[in-house]
This record gives C-alpha cells, structure tokens and sequence, in this order.
C-alpha cells in the first residue's frame, strides 16, 4: 500500500466531501468525518470499517487512513491543528482511541446539533471562534465516548510513519538519505527499500514533491520572490527549484503563480458582472448600497 504525508498549512479546514475515495496518507492534524449521506469505508491504521449516515470516525495526528466510496456517499470532513484546538493537546499526543470510529447511536444530542450547526458555517465568512466552539462541543463529545489508551509515538508508530514524520519535520532543511537514517537507526539501504516497497517511490522523488507542494502554497499565498521561496522550501539552488517545479507541476514557478492569481481573480469578476446586472434592474435604494460595495 502506497502511502504520503500530507502537508497542510491551514489550521482548520471544514467543508462537504462528495463521495471521497482517497488514498493511505498520515498528517499531524487530527481528522474527523462524519458521514451525511451514502456508505464509505475508512481504514484507520489497522482498523477498518465502512460507515452509514450519523456515523463518524477520528483520525488522530499522524495515523495512517483512508477513504473508499462504493457507489456515493457525502460526508462532512473537518481537519484541525493542535494549535487552532490546543485544549486537547493532551488527549491527542498521550492517547489513541481502541476504535476511532463512533456508530450513530453513540453520538449525543449535543454532538449532533453541533455538528448539524458546523455544516452550515465556512471558515472564510464566520469569526473563527465560533467555528472553535461548535468543534469544541463535538470533539469534547466524541472523546468522553472512545475508549483511550496511553500512546508512546516512538514505540508504537511503524518504521514507515516515523520515516514520513521525520521528514515532514525536516524537509525544509538539507537533508539527506544518510542523516535520516542515521536519526531513525536504521541502515539508507533499508530506507531506499522502505520508499520502492511501500512509498513506490524513490527518497530523492519524495523529497522533492514535499518541497514542491510547500512552494505552491508559498506562490500562491505570499509575496515572496521566487528565489526566496526556493530556499523557504528547502532547495539548495533556484536551478534544482525550477527543474524539481516543472517535472511536477509542467509549469514554470511564474507561470504557476500567475494562473493561481487569475483564478482567484474570477470569483470578483462574477461578482462585479452580477452586481452590474442588478443595478439595471433593481430599485434605486438597492442601486445605491451595490454601488457602495467595494
């Protein structure tokens, strides 16, 4: 089975997944799903299950999961850092749950109208606190129902996620073969077989896509200069930059930016485009409050 580290530079991201199917990843946030519709299997670590409407699951930081919808299913997917619900750090770095999935029969009322209140609210349009306090009532919720046990990360986590997780810590720094093997005690040529038998793919490769997908999210949501943002995600050089950016992207770093901030720009557009279209027809009281937008 083929597995990444997925890298994410949100704190909270809330939104309606329709019919996710998704591979074996592992992140440092936590993820919760709670399905609204349809059936969908979820593989947590070693435990998998599939999942009916008023079910959910949690995925604690740095456990390995996955998606699989048969035919539809429709779920409402949040994933958070510790930082953004830092009053549950303990439970989420000291414990794993026996079974990380919760059946919809042992859901309380209060979780569920929570959760029917988060379906309805989006990070970009509501105060981040009330996001923060619906979440709080469900995750707290949700963790008074699951059976916890104590959890050594270092023991317990497989040779294969303390590889991905000390990477993710590190890969913005140079960093080779040798030195990860050297802090994981093991041998490079064991690591090489880790990345061709389980990642297919090779350590170079890996490294290159998580330094890559750090610089698209920098294009995208930064000013810095393409030169510093090659050494922001951990290149040695602008030219390792440019070549690792076109084998992966097929677009040059400039070029990538300036398509991201065209579709950006769209949504504006419409919305100019539309506002116009009301101007045309609409009384001269609501004239007045459009022409006031910016």
């Amino acid at each position: 089975m083929s597995i990444f580290y997925q890298n994410r530079l949100e704190n909270l991201r809330l939104y309606i997944s329709h019919n996710n199917s998704y591979p074996a990843h592992l992140h440092k946030e936590v993820e919760f799903a709670y399905v609204l519709s349809g059936q969908i299997s979820i593989s947590i670590d070693d435990y998998t299950r599939p999942m009916y409407p008023g079910d959910c699951s949690i995925a604690f930081p740095n456990c390995i999961h996955r998606f699989q919808t048969p035919e539809q299913s429709d779920i409402l997917l949040c994933i958070f850092s510790l930082d953004f619900m830092n009053d549950f750090i303990n439970e989420f770095t000291d414990f794993r749950p026996e079974t990380p999935i919760i059946p919809a029969a042992q859901i309380s009322q209060d979780a569920q109208d929570a959760i029917a209140r988060l379906k309805t609210l989006s990070f970009d349009q509501h105060d981040p606190r009330l996001l923060k306090g619906y979440l709080t009532i469900v995750i707290t919720e949700i963790l008074e129902s699951l059976n916890l046990k104590p959890f050594a990360p270092n023991a317990e986590m497989n040779l294969s996620q303390q590889l991905l997780t000390y990477i993710d810590a590190h890969y913005t720094e140079a960093l080779s073969l040798e030195q990860v093997a050297k802090a994981l005690g093991v041998s490079k040529f064991y690591l090489s077989h880790i990345f061709s038998d389980k990642l297919h793919t090779s350590y170079t490769a890996y490294l290159s896509g998580k330094r890559v997908e750090l610089s698209k999210a920098l294009l995208t949501s930064t000013s810095l200069s393409i030169t510093e943002i090659a050494y922001e995600s951990g290149f040695s050089s602008t030219r390792t930059f440019f070549r690792a950016f076109e084998e992966f992207c097929h677009l040059t770093p400039k070029a990538y930016r300036s398509k991201h901030a065209l579709l950006s720009s769209k949504p504006s557009e419409e919305l100019q485009t539309t506002a116009q279209n009301l101007l045309a027809t609409e009384s001269n009281s609501l004239k007045t409050v459009l022409e006031e937008l910016p």
